[in-house]
């Protein structure tokens, strides 16, 4: 009997034989290893009484042994997923190792907007499973843009900040990337060392903020997605909703109308979710 399938997974099939004895007998089933093969053993028992380890020296006339060979085929791992990673806390992918024995594994991932707190390489122990957290963030398409720009240089401070962009005279000034190491993401227009103009920012929960800034503060129009699901867009001053705006909540509920310090504030609707 052959088995075949991919590393680290299962297959299961059905030994069959046939009892030509004319008294029902109980039998025993056991599984040896010859080398690099196993042999499937069943031998009768004279009770049900017995462990199914009871090995027997003497076979009753009435029945015989049965020895079958197992042949086992392990081909290459096969890829899994798709696997959605969306949200601030999205699940994590668990991986299996696959062997009896701890080996070392490393975790690797060819692109910039997944990240995972995983150190490579990771020692994983035999037949137990490792959770790999992982996080999105779209800095790939930010690298693009960055691509398309021309006078690029990079920069790495002593806090392990690094930017990729525009500089003047080392003040940051043009459009750059600063990834800082919190998890914290801003790609878009400095001015001075700051933050001024269009941007986008990715707070390290996920959180993610699309719009005008000034001197580091969303000021302007700007889209903020929150982690909870809520979303608001409008208007923002000193780094607070201010003026006229509308929130989408997870409950279905929307409010559209005036907002002051990050809250509700004068002339608005509360539609509800009916």
């Amino acid at each position: 009997m052959s088995f075949k399938t991919s590393l680290g997974s299962e297959i299961t099939q059905k030994f069959k034989f046939v009892h030509y004895g004319k008294k029902a007998t109980t039998y025993n089933c056991r599984v040896e290893k010859i080398g690099r093969r196993h042999r499937l053993t069943s031998i009768p028992r004279p009770s049900s009484r017995c462990p199914p380890s009871t090995s027997l020296s003497r076979l009753p006339p009435s029945s015989g042994e049965y020895v079958g060979i197992l042949n086992g085929y392990a081909t290459l791992p096969q890829p899994k997923g798709p696997f959605k990673i969306a949200g601030a806390k999205p699940p994590p992918i668990d991986f299996k190792n696959p062997f009896f024995e701890a080996f070392e594994f490393t975790v690797r991932i060819d692109n910039p907007s997944f990240t995972s707190a995983v150190k490579s390489p990771v020692k994983v122990d035999g037949k137990k499973v490792l959770s790999i957290g992982l996080s999105y963030k779209q800095l790939l398409l930010h690298l693009e843009r960055l691509a398309r720009i021309k006078n690029i240089r990079q920069i790495t401070y002593e806090d392990g900040s690094v930017y990729v962009g525009q500089l003047d005279d080392n003040t940051k000034d043009g459009t750059g990337l600063l990834s800082i190491p919190d998890g914290s993401v801003y790609m878009g227009e400095w001015r001075d060392n700051n933050y001024n103009g269009e941007g986008i920012y990715i707070y390290p929960d996920g959180e993610r903020y699309e719009g005008e800034l000034e001197n580091g503060q969303k000021s302007g129009f700007g889209k903020m997605y929150y982690s909870s699901g809520n979303f608001y867009q409008g208007n923002w001053e000193d780094g607070e909703k201010n003026g006229p705006g509308e929130q989408v909540y997870t409950n279905g509920e929307k409010y559209v109308g005036e907002w002051s310090d990050g809250e509700r504030s004068g002339a608005g609707k509360l539609l509800l979710n009916n």
